[in-house]
Order: structure tokens, then sequence, then C-alpha cells
């Protein structure tokens, strides 16, 4: 078992909050001190002849994030993510070793400030959202290592899939489905016991569905409780190249 606590510290950034009284400025700079991150982690492993298996459970809570004047504005929902991975090496010289990983992630829904005109009865705290803004994740991932004395390299696959979120298409606060695709080739080097480099290279390919806007151009916010000007967002489709180097020294 295990605990972390990442602090987040302030930024400034252009204001994306338009006072509701002219007149209304834009630009403005606006500080931003996004909440931080407490982290609870429980492990399990255990090795079963050549398998070797792995189970990790977390529950990540954010505290509240402000904005301007440190009003508040969000306090993300608490995140749930369970990863495991199976690690078989199989019998016989230089045969290897292949690698399964797995994992999902769930958060709860967002504590947001809702926006409405001074006098009309407007909420002063954050009010949990009608629906869940934030989308699920589910990644699965195979791999396989060739050793080959200090060197060990081989394929490298994995596939991602984010779900919608809790709103409708035709809401703002949409998020529509995303998929991501990869596929490569790894290595690593132990010059000792206590030293470990290792590099990749991956393929990606990418795809996120689209988000429709209504009519008229315009897409309900719940947030500002009318409509917004909008515009429709096409599929988004794209690929490219991602490499990674590191190393790993144990004392």
């Amino acid at each position: 078992m295990s605990a972390g606590y990442t602090h987040r510290g302030t930024f400034v950034r252009q204001s994306t909050i338009t006072p509701p009284t002219p007149p209304a400025p834009t630009g403005v700079p606006a500080k931003i001190d996004p909440g931080d991150v407490l982290t609870g982690t429980v492990s399990l492993g255990y090795q079963i002849g050549q398998l070797t298996t792995k189970l990790t459970g977390t529950i990540s809570q954010q505290t509240l994030t402000t904005n301007v004047n440190d009003i508040p504005f969000l306090r993300a929902g608490r995140t749930y993510l369970a990863a495991a991975t199976w690690t078989y090496a199989w019998p016989g010289e230089n045969v290897g070793v292949t690698t399964l990983t797995a994992s999902a992630s769930h958060s709860n829904h967002n504590e947001v400030m809702f926006q409405c005109l001074p006098g009309s009865g407007c909420p002063t705290t954050l009010i949990t959202e009608p629906f869940n803004s934030n989308s699920n994740l589910y990644r699965v991932g195979l791999e396989h290592l060739f050793p080959f004395g200090q060197v060990a390299f081989g394929p490298t696959g994995s596939f991602l899939f984010r779900d919608a979120n809790g709103y409708v298409p035709t809401t703002l606060q949409f998020v529509p489905a995303k998929q991501r695709w990869a596929a490569g080739a790894q290595a690593k080097y132990a010059p000792s016991n206590t030293l470990v480099f290792n590099a990749r290279v991956e393929r990606i390919w990418i795809h996120a569905n689209e988000f429709p806007a209504l009519p008229n151009n315009t897409t309900f916010s719940v947030l500002a409780d009318t409509p917004v000007p909008s515009f429709t967002v096409p599929v988004v489709s794209g690929n490219g190249w991602q490499f990674a180097m590191g190393a790993t020294a144990s004392f």
C-alpha cells in the first residue's frame, strides 16, 4: 500500500469567463489555482510457475480549484483506477517474456459553479453536475521481449478507448468517444544488475468521433443554462510517431 500527494501551483491564463454586465472585457489574464491530488494505491502481486501477476487499484481525490479572486469553480470527481499486468516467461533459451497489461478508470461527477445573472437566484456554492462530464478510459497493451545477453528487444502494441461522457451530443459539455491504436518496437539494455536503459518507437493512430452542433450553430450549455454559439467539430483522425527513452537505476 502507498499514498501520494501532488501539489499543483497557480498559473495565469487568458480568461474565458465574461462578466454578465457591460463592459465585458476579453482576453483579461486570470489566475487559476488548480486543486491538489491525493492518491491511495493498493497492489497485490503473485507468481505461479512462469506466470507473474500484479493487480493495482488506486483512488484519487482532488481539492478545490479556484479562479481569479479565489472564487471556487470546480472540484473534480473522485477517480478510480484498476490495472493488471500478466507476465509470462517462456521456457527455453532466447524465447523471451510476454507481458499483457489492462486498465480501466472511472471518475465521479464533478462539482461545478453554474453561471447566471446576478439577482436571479444564482447558487453561491458548487453544485454536482446533473450528468457526468468525465469519460471512462480503457486500455490494453501487449508486448514481447526476446533476450540476447544484456540486450532485449521485441514488438509492442496497445489500444485505448475513451467512451462518450454522460451528456447528450447537443450540449456543450458533451465529449465524444475516442480510439487510439499504437504499434511499434522496444529495446532494453542492462549493463549491470542495477542499471537498465530502455527505448521505444511507436506508430500511433487516433480517431475521435464527431461533435455535432445544432442547426443554428448553437449548443445548449448546462452551466450557463442557455444556448451558446458553437460549431460542429468533425471526426478527428490523425497519426504520428512517438519516441521514448529512459533509464532505471536501483540502489
